[in-house]
């Protein structure tokens, strides 16, 4: 678990960079751009600061993903003991179900 943290951590300060440099190369076309009098940027520069973009959030989400320790089960009651109720239902349908119960009750 460790080392995948590390690699997170590492993913995430990779993707700053990435959105960092995007950034700059956007503040520095646009400065080049008013200064040749041009109303907008060529479209070569675009596609690289949108493909910059991309791939720093793509970084940074498998950052997000690969830094986050092992998910706990939504139901804290699963950490302590387990009942038969726990082995047959998800933690998907319990939270599904319990939304639907909370919105008929707001109905009223």
């Amino acid at each position: 678990h460790a080392r995948a943290m590390r690699r997170g951590h590492a993913l995430g300060v990779v993707g700053f960079a990435v959105l960092a440099h995007a950034g700059h190369r956007a503040m520095c076309a646009n400065a080049s751009m008013r200064d040749s009098g041009a109303t907008t940027l060529a479209a070569s520069v675009q596609v690289t600061i949108a493909l910059e973009l991309l791939l720093a959030f793509a970084l940074c989400a498998g950052a997000a993903v690969r830094a986050t320790p092992a998910l706990r089960a939504m139901r804290q009651e699963k950490q302590t003991h387990t009942k038969a109720f726990d082995v047959h239902v998800s933690d998907f349908d319990w939270y599904n179900h319990r939304g639907r119960a909370v919105a008929a009750f707001a109905k009223d």
